[in-house]
């Protein structure tokens, strides 16, 4: 009962985030219970989004003609790779980096645990970026890569400003650091985790291609 109450919990927070409600991350920075949920929440969206575009490919699989299959092959490993690195990326990359500027701007008593449980949280909207990667899918399948391009890019300059919205908003609750310390904290955050997205995409497209030369 407990467990399944703590899940509802966690979902309604979640839909909160959604909704950009920021009383939601000055209650988790308090709540030493939320410490799990909010690592469970970027899983969460990792598996959902995993559902969606799995379910989504079937179709594809089935009919994608030969000549544009390897396109949206490399597109879908492409996507997986993307999701892994935002599922590691706000308790390897985002939230050390914030507490420590949390701390430099001079909230003495802030603890990492405050930090990991407002940014977790504030990843809730990753899932939308599964629609992008099914529509990118599809296009290029129908149309050629070279037209669902821009729809991947936009799907994730999109899911990156929401949460990066959302990042704003629960640094901010977690620190009670200005509205202008907690943007220049995630901007720099943002810019460090961008140059590792970059070279994680460039290095599975160059992977993927290699493979798929290989098998043709």
């Amino acid at each position: 009962m407990m467990e399944g109450k703590t899940n509802k919990t966690m979902y309604r927070r979640i839909i909160r985030a959604l909704k950009f409600d920021t009383s939601v991350y000055e209650e988790v920075a308090s709540d030493s219970e939320a410490t799990k949920q909010a690592i469970l929440v970027p899983l969460v969206m990792q598996l959902l989004i995993f559902a969606i575009v799995s379910i989504s490919a079937i179709p594809l699989a089935i009919n994608t003609e030969s000549d544009c299959l390897p396109c949206v092959t490399a597109q879908i490993i492409t996507g997986y790779g993307i999701f892994v690195l935002f599922l590691f990326a706000p308790f390897i990359i985002w939230v050390p980096l914030l507490f420590g500027v949390g701390r430099f701007a001079g909230a003495k008593n802030l603890k990492v645990k405050q930090v990991l449980r407002t940014i977790g949280f504030a990843f809730s909207p990753l899932f939308i970026l599964a629609f992008f990667i099914v529509t990118t899918m599809y296009s290029t399948a129908i149309v050629g890569p070279a037209a669902s391009t821009p729809i991947f890019w936009a799907g994730i300059v999109i899911v990156a400003t929401l949460i990066m919205i959302n990042s704003v908003a629960a640094f901010k609750k977690a620190t009670g650091v200005t509205t202008g310390v907690s943007i220049m904290s995630n901007f720099f955050a943002l810019i460090i985790l961008g140059l590792i997205f970059v070279a994680l995409i460039i290095t599975f497209s160059l992977t993927i291609l290699e493979l798929l030369k290989s098998t043709l």
